[in-house]
C-alpha cells in the first residue's frame, strides 16, 4: 500500500465515519499516514503493539505499512472507515476525554459496525462467515460470550496475546451495536456512546435512550448471535 492509495480510499472511510457518529474529519481533512515499517509504525502511535494495522491518534490515523498490505481489499476498507470512526469519536467537542469512558464493546462495536457499512457499500451486505467467523466458530465450540464484552474481557484478549481472543471480542462487539443499532436507530446509540463519555453508567445510558437495560441487551445479543449463526 502506498500513501497514494490510502488518498483513495480514505475520503470514504471519512464519509462513512461521520454518517455513523454525525461529525468528524472531512474527506478534505482526513489526516492517514503510512508508517513504512513496524518501527516507525510502533513509534508513531507511541506502543509496542504493532501486529495491527491501522491505529488512530489524538493527530491522525497511521497505518502499519507491512499488516495493512496484507488484507484484502475489502479488508483494507474496513480498517481504515474502523479507524476513522475512532478519529471521529476523538474530535467531537461534546466527548470528554477523547471518549475514554465509552465502553469498549460499544466504542470497537460502533468502529466495526462503521467499518463493515464502508465495505459493503461495494460488495454487499457481509455474510455472517466475513464479518464474525472467530466468533461463529467460538459460538460452535461453546465458548462464544454469553454477554457483550466487558474491558476486562478485553483486556484479557490483550493480555493473553491471541488474535482470536481479540478477534472474538471485537466480533461479539459488532453482533451486540449492530441490535442495538437496528432495534433503536443510529441517534439512539449515539446519545448512548455520548452519555457514557460524560460518565454515566452504561446501564444507566442505555435505559434513558432505549428504554431497556444491560440485561436486556446480553439477551438480544444472544438471539442475534443465534441467528447469524443459522444463516451459516
Amino acid at each position: 500500500m502506498s500513501d497514494a492509495g490510502l488518498r483513495q480510499l480514505a475520503p470514504d472511510a471519512a464519509g462513512r465515519a461521520r454518517a455513523i457518529w454525525g461529525s468528524g474529519p472531512s474527506a478534505a481533512d482526513f489526516p492517514v499516514r503510512l508508517a513504512a515499517d513496524r518501527a516507525a509504525f510502533a513509534k508513531a502511535i507511541g506502543e509496542d503493539t504493532v501486529a495491527v494495522p491501522a491505529a488512530a491518534t489524538p493527530s491522525g490515523i497511521v497505518v502499519n505499512g507491512p499488516e495493512f498490505s496484507r488484507l484484502t481489499a475489502t479488508g483494507q476498507e474496513v480498517v481504515l472507515a474502523h479507524e476513522a470512526l475512532h478519529l471521529a469519536v476523538r474530535r467531537d467537542p461534546e466527548v470528554p476525554g477523547d471518549g475514554h469512558r465509552i465502553p469498549m464493546w460499544l466504542s470497537e462495536g460502533l468502529a466495526e459496525h462503521t467499518g463493515w457499512t464502508a465495505a459493503g457499500h461495494r460488495t454487499g451486505a457481509p455474510t455472517p462467515l466475513e464479518a464474525v467467523p472467530e466468533l461463529l466458530i467460538a459460538r460452535e465450540a461453546g465458548s462464544a460470550p454469553r454477554t457483550v464484552p466487558t474491558n476486562a474481557d478485553f483486556a484479557h484478549a490483550d493480555a493473553s496475546g491471541s488474535a482470536t481472543d481479540r478477534a472474538v471480542a471485537y466480533q461479539a462487539s459488532h453482533v451486540a451495536v449492530d441490535t442495538l443499532l437496528r432495534d433503536h436507530g443510529r441517534a439512539a446509540v449515539i446519545a448512548v456512546a455520548k452519555d457514557t463519555a460524560r460518565g454515566t453508567p452504561v446501564d444507566i445510558a442505555l435505559r434513558r435512550h432505549t428504554g431497556s437495560g444491560l440485561a436486556d441487551l446480553n439477551e438480544r445479543y444472544r438471539t442475534a448471535l443465534r441467528a447469524r449463526g443459522d444463516q451459516l
